[in-house]
């Protein structure tokens, strides 16, 4: 059995000069061989270049399929909403339980390019999540996801950007997110 941890280690991008650009897929990881950060680090990446594609069917694809009551993709808060109010606002969030709410979250995010602005460090192994219903199997977490969002919708409120933050969980036989949670924490 795989260790409650397996590898933990930096992953740096092959410019650091720059952000991250969100690029191509990452195939599922084999238990014991594919299971890596650098795994990880390309979910992200896939993950972040559907949601600037806006293509929701990539995006239901890597993520576990919505369920009432069950964590797994979420922007805490609204960007739409912390633009409009002028403020980072925690009052207002897109938890994706159902298909109306993949729709709600990609309509928030529509328009928008993501870029991860830190280099991605996280955790391979079993069991990294705890608590009821938590993923037991062989698993990436990704984390801190440190990201920034620009497009006309950030500019036509007068900011250049969105900086935020996040964390992530994935599957390692599946391929898919259990948790992807972003937030929004400042504008530029």
């Amino acid at each position: 059995m795989l260790s409650a941890v397996l590898a933990s280690v930096l992953v740096t991008p092959a410019c650091s000069s720059g952000p991250q650009q969100p690029t191509g897929a990452a195939s599922p990881a084999r238990v014991g061989t594919g299971c890596t950060l650098q795994f990880g680090v390309g979910k992200v990446m896939e993950l972040f270049a559907a949601f600037n594609s806006g293509d929701e069917p990539t995006v239901r694809r890597l993520i576990f399929e919505p369920q009432p009551g069950k964590d797994g993709l979420e922007m805490t808060p609204s960007i739409r909403s912390a633009l409009a109010k002028g403020v980072i606002d925690e009052s207002t969030d897109i938890q994706v339980h159902s298909t109306t709410d993949l729709r709600a979250f990609m309509q928030d995010i529509a328009g928008l390019h993501f870029e991860v602005h830190e280099p991605l460090s996280g955790s391979a192994g079993t069991d990294l999540p705890t608590g009821p219903g938590a993923l037991t199997g062989p698993a990436v977490a990704v984390g801190p996801v440190l990201w920034a969002a620009t497009g006309p919708l950030v500019t036509d409120h007068h900011h250049r950007g969105i900086e935020g933050g996040g964390k992530t969980l994935i599957d390692c036989l599946s391929g898919k997110f259990a948790r992807a949670l972003f937030s929004p924490l400042s504008f530029k």
